[in-house]
């Protein structure tokens, strides 16, 4: 209880002894410093309860970062007895939880210039429905007509959940036969593990009885909260994935319906209060516990908590890390999300944070990782598909690429079906009168008509990173960003080549499929497993090059972007870097060229995948070239059909990709032929 002494600053504001020392920065300030206000989070918490204006602000921050019910849990539970401990920064006060030295939680607390009011909401999940009511009210009534014209058709979805406002049984309805669109809420959420999401599933044994009606307590808890939410907002069907597809139905089917069922929705509920479906979004919200007020500073600043953006909260979901949520975000004309602590809402209107006041200030300051710095607004690609704006479109999709191969997947078999949705959206800016696509082809996650900016994607760092992770070759192509690991990050070429090219340089020579709608062009796509093509082709390495260690090539500076080549002014060379991936050839008198292995050399423990290159293999490596700086690196294969069998429909020569190259000089390609090849 040593820093729970009360005070009273000249504001006539209560605060601790522990938090005095935040009204007046050190002149030297060290934002690596951390000094303790607290020895455990318990007592910060006593100090709050004693009204400590500083503690209260501080604890409300901790609270709101935490944005699922089991990172609440561990924040009530677990880390009572961490240190508190603050950092001064220019613009804000880092908040820091510690255990033996080491920072367990961090979040901001933010410096103002004025007087923000107090923000106080419910603490109560009875009383939280108040404000997205209005919001939901506001969309539907108010002036917002995009929102509508969002919507991608007047079909039902197969089934939906029925639960009339204070029922507490619902019923499973066939609606594949009506006619007119039922108003329903789709859920988006986490099932966590199949034994924990097996009360909802609907089989061939509980199916009828289902029809005719069982209790909603017997479903894990976030599913109870969705149709309580959905009843509160007027709507008494909700789509739920796993009790809407039964055991037994066509699961290629159902899937390639995602952009119907989240486009058609009313709303679609975005649980980021959960991590399983048993954790349920509607808990005490302990955020709110105490009434809090802007702490004012010897230095003329306040002391406040300001709103957290809605991107930040979306980057930092679990529900996000997850395959199958990212369309379902993207497709959904307008969302609820639900977190721990309070709600946001997204339509084309704008987005709103729950805020318990007219307005709020958003905290501007927030650190983003650089994977994320393209992240658009949910909604941006479906109003750039009803604009037709189709470069608008093309650099979205690049950025759902990137994003998309970050996230998790329980089954690997789903790659492409979890992202069909997004693929049938963008071929409908080339359907015909009879909603045919013409002049555009879906081609293993890559588009025909920018082919040769999207075969230039990179990973930053050859993969895998953990030895049992080898792609899925078998389900896409080697130069399918589709085939690399899950949770991999990789790079599109946002920047289209600095000149323009004309056919002879690069060329698709795959026959174009017959033209059908766009789902079905969608889906025919993901199919693909090799390309035919035409471009400039060389060997990567020369003949008489020799292999070097890579230290004998590191920079002086220490950069891991710069290399010192100059031992070797008039020698052809070659060297690998086996952690990165990293690939380097040298010609005399000329910059050395510097490309990036799909996968780095293997651990010495685990054996290597057959698509690592091996060090005596690294001279047979090819290059293509398929932009005024981008090759893709080779090697020579045979193309194999889907059953393994070996192919006699193409005498072509096949390679299969091993990685790539984006910084070369227009030399380098000056005395290559003109080749046609297959890629597989």
């Amino acid at each position: 209880m040593a820093h729970c002494k009360m005070n009273t600053n000249r504001y006539m504001q209560k605060q601790c002894d522990g938090c005095w020392k935040i009204n007046t920065p050190p002149r030297n300030l060290d934002e690596s410093q951390a000094i303790k206000t607290h020895d455990t989070l318990s007592e910060l918490e006593r100090c709050a309860l004693k009204g400590c204006v500083s503690c209260r602000v501080i604890r409300r921050a901790l609270w709101l970062s935490h944005l699922t019910w089991q990172e609440a849990q561990k924040l009530s539970q677990d880390y009572q007895s961490f240190l508190v401990a603050i950092q001064f920064r220019q613009s804000t006060l880092r908040v820091l939880l510690a255990r033996e030295g080491a920072a367990v939680v961090r979040t901001t607390v933010s410096y103002t210039d004025g007087n923000i009011g107090d923000v106080s909401l419910s603490r109560s999940p009875d009383n939280i429905y108040a404000e997205a009511i209005s919001w939901y009210k506001d969309c539907n009534i108010s002036s917002h007509s995009e929102c509508f014209h969002l919507k991608w058709s007047n079909r039902n979805p197969a089934n939906l959940v029925h639960a009339a406002e204070g029922s507490a049984n619902y019923r499973l309805i066939d609606t594949s036969q009506t006619k007119h669109l039922r108003e329903y809420a789709a859920l988006s959420y986490q099932w966590g593990n199949t034994e924990a999401n097996r009360p909802a599933k609907t089989t061939r044994e509980n199916r009828e009885q289902r029809r005719r009606g069982s209790p909603i307590a017997e479903l894990p808890q976030t599913i109870q909260d969705a149709i309580r939410i959905a009843q509160k907002l007027g709507l008494e069907y909700v789509w739920v994935d796993t009790m809407c597809i039964p055991s037994g139905a066509d699961w290629n089917h159902e899937a390639s319906r995602m952009h119907e069922i989240y486009g058609n929705a009313r709303i679609t509920l975005c649980a980021c209060a959960s991590e399983v479906s048993t954790d349920g979004m509607l808990h005490e919200r302990e955020a709110w516990k105490f009434k809090s007020e802007t702490c004012q500073l010897d230095n003329h600043r306040f002391l406040a908590n300001l709103d957290m953006p809605l991107n930040e909260m979306r980057i930092r979901s679990p529900l996000f890390s997850r395959g199958w949520t990212l369309q379902e975000e993207r497709l959904s004309p307008r969302i609820l999300y639900i977190c721990g602590q309070r709600m946001f809402w997204s339509c084309c209107g704008g987005q709103r944070t729950e805020l318990g006041r007219a307005s709020g200030t958003a905290r501007r300051e927030y650190e983003i990782p650089e994977e994320d710095a393209n992240l658009r607004d949910p909604q941006q690609f479906l109003k750039d598909r009803y604009h037709r704006k189709a470069e608008e479109m093309h650099e979205q999709w690049l950025d759902i690429v990137m994003a998309y191969t970050r996230r998790g997947m329980h089954d690997s078999d789903d790659r492409f079906r979890a992202i069909s949705g997004l693929a049938a959206q963008y071929l409908t800016l080339y359907c015909d009168e009879d909603n045919k696509v013409v002049g555009q082809e879906y081609l293993a996650g890559l588009w025909r008509t920018t082919m040769a900016q999207e075969l230039a994607w990179s990973m930053p760092e050859g993969e895998p990173k953990r030895p049992d992770d080898l792609g899925l070759f078998h389900r896409a192509p080697s130069w399918s960003w589709v085939s690399v690991p899950l949770e991999s990050t990789i790079v599109m070429q946002h920047t289209t080549n600095a000149k323009p090219w004309d056919e002879k340089n690069f060329q698709v020579l795959q026959e174009g499929a017959p033209a059908e709608d766009a789902l079905s062009t969608a889906k025919r796509g993901a199919l693909v497993k090799s390309l035919e093509v035409q471009g400039h082709l060389r060997h990567f390495i020369g003949p008489r090059s020799q292999l070097i260690c890579w230290d004998k090539i590191k920079s002086r500076s220490g950069r891991a972007d710069e290399y010192d080549t100059s031992k070797f002014p008039s020698e052809r060379v070659h060297c690998r870097e086996p952690k990165s991936g990293k690939i380097l050839t040298l010609e005399p008198h000329v910059k050395a060229i510097v490309g990036q292995l799909d996968y780095a050399y293997p651990d010495q423990d685990s054996p290597g995948p057959w698509h690592f290159v091996a060090d005596d293999a690294l001279k047979d490596l090819y290059c293509l070239q398929v932009g005024t700086s981008s090759m893709l690196l080779l090697e020579k294969t045979t193309y194999s059909a889907a059953d393994g069998s070996e192919n006699k429909l193409s005498s072509l020569p096949a390679y299969r990709r091993v990685g790539v190259c984006n910084n070369f000089d227009e030399m380098f390609f000056t005395r290559a032929p003109l080749a046609r090849i297959v890629l597989v």
